[in-house]
């Protein structure tokens, strides 16, 4: 099984606008990872790789971070 880049995209899209609906705060980590996916993904292609583990916590700790 395997995900193409337009069922990511039309997924991403639906919950963009379901979280919209209801304010719910959106941190958007597929657009950071996709920022740079040879960076960011690891060679296994499903992976984050070191660099886009810590690109994505520290995404989270920001988040988080505004609510404690």
């Amino acid at each position: 099984w395997k995900w193409y880049n337009h069922e990511i995209a039309a997924y991403n899209n639906a919950a963009v606008n379901l979280m919209n609906k209801y304010s719910i705060l959106i941190n958007d980590l597929h657009a950071l990872v996709n920022s740079d996916v040879d960076k960011y993904i690891s060679d296994d292609r499903l992976h984050l790789s070191e660099a886009g583990i810590d690109l994505c916590a520290d995404a989270v700790t920001k988040i988080l971070l505004k609510f404690i």
